[in-house]
């Protein structure tokens, strides 16, 4: 049985995050072999389908929720074999009968020189022989421009009458609005139902979600919808939140985002099974003393994130089915009594092989949630390592 496991995506910080969760995933299926198999079942993640050519075609089971204009230069239709240059986009917007008409309309998106790389025909042939081309992050303006994975029609969802560069969606309340609209929250359940109906053994969601706009109030009403009809199906729930320069921000604005963050916080909590916050706002480069980056990169705080998604929920994608969602949620939620949890993060992970050090030695890590004053130790604590071996180490569970 496969397990299956539906990602829901909120907002494009989110989709960010989730464009780097679905390069790591798919890297992971491109080199396994049937001499070296994938530690992961990546059939929990994935489906598998056909083409208008018939030919067979490998997607993630997602929903990605944002708004128009935020696709970059994926197709609208998310065509499942090609990014595509879109036509100018053009909005229209009448507020109510008797207001004037506005018109936006907007150049094409180009495709990104990665994106270029990929049409190489070889890789719509054989998705194996995907090239190892770089990605300027100068070039990253939307989060379609570094995404290696085929994307299927039912997977993408705009909000039409907003535009991504042009409209404020900035409070928990304009979400909740857009949900109020039955056409909008009709259309958005029906594509996580599409995904649910396919699936042989469903085991629930994995939802990433903007918790500092206006998808706020999406996420939480939609997830609402899904709580009533599956009621049984456990929700892990990754809450992102980016770095803003506060010195630069001015004070309504960053009240807002707190708001947003507050209610937000509290609808989906009170919805999800297990929830998990990754805030950007206090990283500082001494957290991860062994990596260069900068947190006022959204390009590299949601790589970041996703590497942290990624490692934390390999127990419950395992090939030898050692876990499942619901034991892992109610694991780290200690049986459900604390839905909130927190997140480390070390990358790469410095081991001297001369010295022994225990796991919880290595893993001196730093708070991806965020922090401020003295660290509290956790009551239990659970460390995944992806992609590497530690020697002298004979598990990899840790109780503090």
């Amino acid at each position: 049985m496969n397990r299956e496991v539906i990602t829901l995506q909120f907002g494009n910080f989110s989709n960010f995050v989730g464009a780097h969760f679905w390069n790591i995933e798919n890297g992971n299926s491109r080199y396994s072999t049937p001499n070296e198999p994938s530690e992961l079942n990546s059939s929990i993640l994935f489906r598998e389908g056909e083409n208008s050519r018939g030919r067979k075609t490998v997607t993630p089971r997602v929903v990605m929720f944002g708004l128009t204009g935020s696709l970059g230069s994926l197709r609208k239709s998310g065509n499942a074999s090609s990014h595509s240059c879109l036509n100018s986009d053009v909005l229209l917007q009448q507020e109510s009968l008797g207001q004037k008409v506005e018109l936006h309309e907007f150049p094409p998106i180009p495709k990104s020189d990665y994106l270029k790389s990929l049409e190489n025909p070889q890789v719509h042939e054989n998705p194996s022989k995907l090239p190892n081309a770089s990605i300027r992050e100068t070039d990253v303006n939307y989060w379609s421009d570094f995404l290696n994975v085929q994307i299927h029609p039912k997977s993408i969802y705009e909000i039409s009458g907003l535009h991504h560069k042009c409209n404020p969606f900035v409070t928990f309340q304009h979400g909740t609005e857009i949900m109020k609209n039955a056409d909008f929250s009709e259309e958005m359940f029906d594509r996580v139902r599409y995904f649910v109906e396919e699936c042989d053994n469903f085991q629930g969601f994995q939802c990433l979600a903007d918790v500092h706009s206006g998808f706020s109030g999406v996420s939480s009403l939609l997830l609402l919808e899904i709580r009533d009809e599956f009621a049984s199906k456990p929700i892990l729930t990754f809450l992102n939140t980016p770095y803003d320069d506060t010195s630069r921000l001015k004070k309504k604005f960053w009240n807002q985002r707190t708001e947003n963050t507050a209610f937000g916080f509290c609808n989906l909590y009170d919805l999800s099974t297990s929830i998990i916050h990754q805030n950007a706002q206090n990283w500082t480069t001494s957290n991860f003393s062994h990596l260069n980056f900068q947190k006022k990169s959204q390009f590299q705080t949601t790589a970041l994130m996703a590497a942290s998604i990624h490692t934390a929920t390999t127990p419950f994608r395992l090939s030898s089915q050692s876990t499942n969602l619901s034991s892992f949620t109610r694991t780290i939620s200690s049986n459900f009594s604390k839905k909130l949890s927190g997140i480390s993060l070390s990358i790469p992970i410095i081991c001297d092989q001369n010295r022994r050090k225990s796991l919880s030695d290595i893993l001196k890590v730093p708070q991806l949630n965020h922090q401020r004053g003295d660290r509290i130790r956790p009551l239990f604590c659970e460390s995944f390592m992806s992609n590497m071996s530690i020697p002298d180490l004979s598990s990899w569970k840790v109780f503090l």
